[in-house]
């Protein structure tokens, strides 16, 4: 069983547990990546769990959507094209406010890569190709780990 997660792999309803609907509903994660198809596939999966998804496709438009959403949770690609995952999350954490958690998504497995990653405040790291249940289980666990006191 994924960490956070009921029977099966969820509630049933595809929400985290201890989390109600509308409560996954309100947790909003920040889809990050140059390549479309797997930002689609991000999006939809987290979706139909019951996450409200926006995404970017490179670091630029990742600050902005940061900025104007505050989403309680970024996906990040690491290797983009105008500005890569590493600068975009330096610039996203400094953010005022409650800071946001970063996971990277990467194709990079290399010591150096990793640690760039924790010196730019990444949270989690998750090495490309990233099975469904694995994000999904990470996601949960972020969604458990908010503040309850509506905060962002």
């Amino acid at each position: 069983m994924a960490p956070g997660m009921g029977p099966g792999g969820n509630d049933g309803a595809g929400v985290p547990a201890g989390m109600t609907g509308t409560a996954a509903n309100r947790f909003a994660v920040l889809v990050v990546d140059d390549d479309p198809v797997l930002r689609d596939l991000v999006a939809d999966l987290l979706r139909e769990h019951g996450y409200r998804v926006e995404t970017a496709a490179n670091g630029i438009e990742a600050i902005r959507a940061a900025r104007r959403s505050r989403p309680d949770l970024v996906l990040m690609d690491c290797e983009m094209p105008q500005l890569d995952g590493l600068a975009a999350t330096r610039e996203i954490r400094s953010l005022p406010g409650r800071p946001v958690p970063v996971v990277m998504v990467s194709s990079r497995d290399d010591a150096a890569t990793r640690e760039a990653a924790r010196a730019a405040g990444i949270e989690h790291y998750l090495v490309k190709p990233v099975s469904p249940s694995a994000l999904q289980a990470v996601v949960a666990a972020q969604a458990a780990a908010r503040p309850r006191d509506g905060t962002r």
